[in-house]
């Protein structure tokens, strides 16, 4: 008499093999994605830094249009040796300060002669040109990919550094 057709199931054995082979793949695929993952962060935090850096260059050229429209020179000031939340701006003539600082960033300037840089109206020229280094990001990994460039002849440029 034949025998009635059985259903095969897997064995434990091969059902551990598969389980195995599984989690190594999972594994190795883990591996080369994590990192890619932790170096990432909020994509809303880099829009947040790049607005603050935008609003930081927005002040310098406003800055710079009031002098030359009151022919009133200043003396920018970025410390240069440890990074500080504010640019400082001081009117020559009238000898008031104004400050510009954020809570997300931080400046650093990369000119290590000198931490003032003065704008004349009259040439209208900044000397010495400037490099500001923008800091951000939390206490562990402080990121400076991003840097404000100030030209002789007052021209702002924000550009990331990859």
């Amino acid at each position: 008499m034949p025998r009635p057709n059985k259903r095969h199931a897997f064995s434990l054995v091969e059902l551990m093999i598969s389980v195995s082979l599984l989690l190594v793949i999972i594994g190795i695929t883990f591996s080369f994605v994590w990192p890619v993952l932790k170096t990432l962060k909020d994509p809303r935090w880099e829009l947040v830094v790049a607005a603050e850096v935008d609003d930081a260059v927005a002040w310098l050229q406003s800055a710079m249009i009031r002098s030359l429209g009151t022919g009133a020179d200043f003396t920018l000031t970025v410390e240069n040796q440890e990074p500080k939340d504010s640019l400082e701006i001081k009117w020559k003539t009238s000898g008031k300060s104004e400050t510009w600082s954020s809570k997300r960033i931080t400046f650093r300037s990369l000119n290590y002669e000198s931490k003032n840089s003065t704008y004349t109206s009259g040439f209208q020229k900044l000397s010495p040109a400037l490099t500001i280094q923008v800091h951000y990001g939390d206490d562990k990994k402080d990121r400076t990919d991003w840097r404000i460039s100030i030209s002789v002849y007052g021209y702002i440029r924000a550009f990331r550094q990859s």
